[in-house]
C-alpha cells in the first residue's frame, strides 16, 4: 500500500513538472495568457498575407523589442525604413526567409504588421510576434 502512495505521488510530481511552461516568467514579459489574448485579436489577410494586430506602446519601443528579440531566432536585420509616422523593419532568417514588420501609429495604439515569406504565414508571423511579446 506504501508503495502505490508513493507511485502516485511520484506521477502527481513528475506530470506537475513536465507541465511547467517557463518561458515567459524567465523574462518578466507578459504571460502565456496574455500572450493568447493578444494573438487571438489579431487580423489575418489572406490575400495579402499580412498579419496586424494593435499594441499599446509606441513604434519606438515596439522597433526595439523586435530588434532586440528576434536576432535570438537567428534573424538578421538587413533594412529598418523610418519615416515621419511608419517604422518599416526588413529580416532576413535562416533559408533567407524574409520578414517584414510595419510600425503604424494609430490614436492610442501602434498596428503591428508582420509579413513572413512571399505570400505570408499566419502561423510563423503569429509565432514571431509571441516569442518577442511574451518577453516584452
Amino acid at each position: 500500500m506504501k508503495n502505490l502512495f508513493c507511485c502516485i505521488r511520484f506521477s502527481m510530481i513528475m506530470g506537475l513538472l513536465l507541465g511547467l511552461n517557463l518561458t515567459p516568467s524567465v523574462y518578466a514579459g507578459h504571460s502565456e495568457e496574455e500572450v493568447i489574448k493578444k494573438t487571438q485579436t489579431a487580423d489575418y489577410n489572406l490575400i495579402t498575407g499580412n498579419w496586424d494586430v494593435r499594441l499599446d506602446m509606441s513604434s519606438e519601443d515596439i522597433a526595439k523589442e523586435f530588434k532586440k528579440y528576434l536576432p535570438e531566432l537567428d534573424y538578421v536585420l538587413v533594412e529598418e525604413d523610418v519615416d515621419e509616422d511608419n517604422i518599416n523593419l526588413t529580416f532576413r532568417g535562416e533559408g533567407d526567409d524574409k520578414l517584414v514588420i510595419k510600425l503604424k501609429p494609430m490614436d492610442k495604439e501602434t498596428n503591428v504588421r508582420i509579413r513572413h515569406g512571399l505570400t505570408g504565414s499566419e502561423a510563423k508571423s503569429q509565432q514571431l510576434f509571441s516569442y518577442v511579446y511574451a518577453r516584452m
